[in-house]
């Protein structure tokens, strides 16, 4: 519980250190992410963990501390007015004052590990364990429900154009238009625990356990990729991929691994970094990747694969939750 309030804390921290039965509402204009210091998972579509905020100037005092009765089981994302939301292991969605205190809580029909993703009209986004994807208006009224009927894990992505993608365990890519109607589904066969990631150029990316797929924005596969490398006999993807502004895609793999891929679907390099990670790699504005591996060494990669620094720390720190924020200023932060 500790750690998690401690997460909630310092990510509010970095992004708000200046400081804001199916039902289907009717057909309105695409909305886009909002414009918000944090509206998704990894703040962006393309994941990349940066903050568009300066911290020097933060001295890590506590401004304010939340508790669940059961703790929380979501990242958090925040709201163009500075309206925090996040999944408690309750089965409830928070939303949280900027400070500190509870606006409103929903009830979902299951537990809530997805990061909330809030669009430019004010929709709240989020998926849930009984297969629902739900979206909430601000008040936490129902806008509308849809339901893929399998268990919901991961968070929803919001694309430009107001699609909202999000997947099922068993590897099935959905594409809903703002209004929660179904636009078109993408099987790729292959198991899945990690949100799509989506390129500046509208290419989808979903990570399963043993490939990259890359998917057109109408639905039709571009390509997959084969994470294998002759070191890692039984190489399987962990992470959500996170991508670079000159469109390289980076994930990490079982036994240690970052790789980085090509936009076109070539292996681009690999690096060892000595441990599990199961955290999604963040990409500063410079292209440097910052990841951490499972025994809480926090590396510093530069776009060619070579290693800027590492630093291992003395507390141990799980590589199972939490996000890896960068500001603006290049300062990083992590639980």
């Amino acid at each position: 519980m500790k750690k998690l309030l401690v997460s909630i804390f310092l990510l509010t921290l970095i992004i708000c250190s200046f400081l804001g039965t199916v039902s289907f509402a009717p057909t309105v204009e695409a909305a886009g992410p909002a414009p918000s210091q944090w509206p998704m998972f990894q703040g962006d579509a393309q994941h990349t963990g940066q903050s568009p905020y300066n911290t020097a100037h933060v001295d890590g005092t506590l401004k304010w501390a939340f508790a669940s009765e059961m703790g929380f089981s979501s990242d958090p994302s925040i709201g163009p007015d500075g309206t925090i939301y996040i999944g408690g292991d309750d089965h409830e969605l928070y939303a949280i004052g900027s400070n500190g205190v509870l606006k409103w809580t929903f009830e979902a029909d299951g537990f809530i590990f997805s990061t909330p993703a809030i669009t430019d009209d004010e929709a709240i986004i989020f998926c849930s364990g009984g297969g629902n994807v739900t979206a909430l208006n601000q008040d936490g009224s129902v806008r509308w429900i849809y339901q893929v009927g399998d268990m919901l894990t991961e968070s929803p992505t919001i694309a430009d154009d107001g699609t909202i993608y999000v997947n099922d365990y068993d590897g099935t890519l959905y594409a809903l238009d703002s209004s929660g109607n179904l636009k078109w589904s993408e099987y790729t066969d292959s198991l899945t625990f990690n949100a799509p990631a989506i390129g500046f150029d509208g290419i989808v990316y979903l990570s399963s356990t043993d490939q990259l797929s890359a998917i057109y924005p109408n639905g039709t596969l571009k390509w997959t990729f084969d994470p294998a490398i002759p070191e890692n006999m039984f190489t399987n993807i962990e992470t959500t991929p996170s991508i670079s502004a000159d469109g390289t895609i980076y994930f990490c793999t079982n036994g240690g691994w970052l790789t980085a891929v090509n936009p076109d679907g070539t292996r681009k390099w690999y690096k060892d970094i000595e441990d599990d990670a199961e955290i999604t790699p963040s990409i500063r504005d410079d292209g440097v990747v910052i990841v951490r591996n499972g025994e809480g060494t926090l590396y510093a990669i530069r776009p060619d694969g070579s290693q800027l620094w590492k630093r291992t720390f003395d507390a141990g720190l799980s590589s199972e939750t939490g996000e890896v924020v960068i500001s603006a200023d290049h300062y990083i932060v992590f639980v």
